[in-house]
């Protein structure tokens, strides 16, 4: 049997149809497109003409996030490579970088009499809650977890220094994180920023 061949309202290839006879419809032709990957057939009121389709595609147009969302050619400076990054966005990231390996340590926990205590985001609270129980008059707290699988007898004396180590833990791991970010303010290139960032992941603190 026969077919026909429509085309959207602004010619493009909509599909192919069986034709039953009759006039056809004002947006369709007898005539078969030509079809070939990555192109899509346009009906120019005279013949199909194959059109680059690139519709869909994402990547950067001009240094910026882009889809194309028309059928023709790629636009004049698009790009599938991110643009490289400023000397800002290099030191953001190195910024955010140091933050994370800021906070890994800051919860990487210490030593404290020769024993590891794991440190926690709420370890003070916890700390806290503890110290408000020696206030009632109870002398000690036994079963306090400080790591996996070790748990000691807390008295009021050693949730003292307990809470100094941790505000020490932590004024280290921040003072630490300040005077880096001090040195990302002084590099001057993107390349230099790479450099710095990667020696100092590789680093311990």
């Amino acid at each position: 049997m026969a077919k026909f061949f429509q085309y959207t309202a602004d010619g493009y290839y909509a599909g192919e149809f069986e034709d039953y006879g009759g006039p056809l419809p004002n947006n369709a032709t007898r005539t078969a497109p030509k079809l070939a990957d990555g192109h899509v057939p346009h009906w120019n009121g005279k013949k199909w003409v194959l059109v680059e389709d690139h519709k869909g595609k994402e990547g950067y147009l001009d240094g910026e996030r882009h889809t194309v969302k028309e059928y023709g050619p790629l636009p004049e400076g698009f790009s599938e490579t991110p643009p490289p990054p400023s000397l800002e966005e290099a030191q953001g990231k190195a910024r955010d970088a140091l933050r994370e390996k800021r906070k890994a340590v800051e919860y990487g926990g210490f030593d404290l009499d020769g024993q590891h205590w794991d440190s926690a985001e709420k370890d003070e609270l916890r700390l806290n809650s503890v110290t408000r129980i020696f206030e009632s008059g109870v002398p000690q707290y036994e079963g306090w977890k400080i790591s996996e699988g070790v748990y000691i007898t807390l008295t009021p004396e050693l949730v003292q220094r307990a809470a100094m180590a941790f505000m020490q833990h932590y004024g280290r791991a921040f003072a630490l994180e300040a005077a880096k970010l001090e040195e990302i303010n002084t590099l001057e290139t993107v390349e230099a920023v790479d450099t710095w960032l990667e020696a100092e992941l590789n680093q311990g603190w």
